[in-house]
């Protein structure tokens, strides 16, 4: 059973991640509102979008039988490596922040700040 919930949960983790990292692209479409600005966010949501989709079917159809991904000794017969996975999944989401982190520093800095003096 805990094996069942640790599927689940990878598959749940994930999709958290990507959904939070379009989340802030959203917000960035909100703040910025220059064409060339929107254009950078909407590929930066394309490049989440599609790498989260990659990760969550390289999860799900890790193995040839789907069960074998919970059951005991079943991960010898038909799955795939998991190793791969994790380090494409940790490069995708790095790049994701890196992204997401230069996209928006020049811009605030754009800004002039508020003295509340």
């Amino acid at each position: 059973m805990r094996l069942i919930f640790a599927f689940i949960s990878r598959i749940l983790f994930q999709a958290v991640l990507g959904a939070t990292k379009i989340g802030t692209c959203e917000l960035y479409l909100r703040v910025f509102q220059d064409k060339t600005s929107k254009i950078i966010v909407r590929c930066i949501e394309g490049f989440i979008g599609l790498y989260t989709i990659a990760l969550l079917c390289d999860i799900v159809f890790r193995c040839t039988h789907i069960p074998d991904a919970w059951l005991p000794g079943g991960t010898l017969r038909t799955c795939h490596a998991q190793v791969p996975g994790l380090y494409t999944n940790t490069a995708c989401n790095i790049m994701a922040d890196v992204l997401l982190v230069g996209f928006a520093i020049p811009r605030i800095s754009e800004y002039p700040s508020i003295n509340t003096e």
